[in-house]
């Protein structure tokens, strides 16, 4: 018997026997869940080309899909704005106060040698001088 089956199965031509089969057929028969579950998802994306894949992206046309009105009423831009300007405003301030207190200084060094002061004057006014020293 296991001779006979041999000789059958050596005179048969594989591809003949594909052709005749209802392909549509086998594929509804396969539970294609199952077969999901069994692949390697991380081995199967470690063999994927991203650069390759990403060369294929028209990114152009990827933009045009974006909803930009969404995203600005999704971001309080005015609240950005606002806190940048403000950081910009408080450090010109700061700038202008350093500045003023440099002019003041060079002012009160030229006083002294104008009045010819051999003793420097006070290192602010009284109250600030005070608490500082308590401190």
């Amino acid at each position: 018997m296991e001779r006979v089956l041999d000789l059958v199965v050596q005179s048969l031509d594989v591809n003949e026997l594909v052709q005749q089969a209802d392909v549509n057929m086998l594929l509804s028969r396969v539970d294609v869940n199952a077969v999901l579950e069994k692949v390697d998802l991380d081995a199967l994306l470690s063999q994927v080309d991203l650069n390759a894949l990403l060369d294929r992206v028209d990114v152009n046309r990827l933009i045009t899909r974006v909803d930009i009105d969404s995203i600005a009423q999704h971001t309080d831009i005015g609240a950005v704005f606002v806190a940048s300007s403000g950081n910009m405003a408080s450090g010109a301030v700061d700038i202008v106060r350093g500045q003023a207190v440099a002019a003041d200084q060079r002012i009160d060094r030229w006083m002294h040698r104008l009045l010819r002061r051999k003793t420097p004057g006070l290192a602010g006014p009284p109250t600030l001088t005070s608490a500082e020293a308590e401190t």
